[in-house]
């Protein structure tokens, strides 16, 4: 009992930091964003910049490494000078200026695990961008007034548990709604919390073999 009470403990510590298995896409950083998103994890302000289709391995938001890879693709660009954008992450953003829906690939999750995810998509000429995941489809877009962050379906959308296909893999579609282009300012790819407890266990069972 003993040995079970110090291991349960030991994984509620572990989750306690466990926010850093958070991972922060900012995608065609002018300026890469540093700070806190519209998912909040106080502490872990690291992001990501990426500017190519492909990411190659990323960090988490607490700055370690991680198996997490972003692929976008096609896309048409990348544009910047966002009009009075709130931070460094709505002010540039990926484009694509097509009605066909482009695919997001999230890689290097946990199969079978469940994740939140956030796609941002803020720009000032009134672009409406779909995303889709699993049949579902959401869209974004900036209806005028303030850059008030963070307003979901403004700003962002998000889709709450997701499932991690067997190769730890999930795919995403965007394409444009409004607009004439679909745009991207940035991804979180969020744990949920039955993940990060599977995230903690894997943790310690490799300490224990070392």
């Amino acid at each position: 009992m003993r040995s079970a009470t110090v291991t349960m403990v030991a994984v509620l510590c572990w989750i306690g930091t466990a926010s850093g298995a958070v991972v922060n896409v900012d995608c065609n950083p002018g300026d890469l964003f540093v700070g806190q998103g519209a998912y909040a994890d106080p502490g872990n302000d690291t992001w990501n910049g990426v500017v190519t289709a492909a990411s190659g391995a990323l960090v988490d938001s607490a700055g370690n490494p991680s198996d997490v890879t972003v692929t976008i693709g096609p896309y048409s660009g990348g544009l910047a000078g966002n009009a009075a954008p709130a931070n460094d992450l709505t002010g540039d953003c990926m484009y694509y200026g097509s009605y066909d829906p482009s695919s997001i690939t999230i890689a290097g999750l946990t199969a079978g695990a469940d994740y939140d995810l956030y796609f941002y998509a803020l720009w000032a000429t009134g672009n409406v961008t779909k995303f889709t995941i699993d049949g579902v489809t959401k869209e974004v877009g900036y209806a005028g007034g303030d850059y008030d962050l963070y307003t979901e379906g403004t700003d962002y959308t998000v889709f709450y548990g997701v499932e991690a296909d067997g190769t730890g893999e999930i795919v995403a579609e965007w394409d444009a709604d409004v607009g004439g282009g679909a745009l991207l300012n940035g991804i979180q790819i969020v744990p949920e919390p039955g993940t990060m407890v599977l995230l903690a266990l894997a943790g310690l069972a490799a300490r224990r073999r070392r």
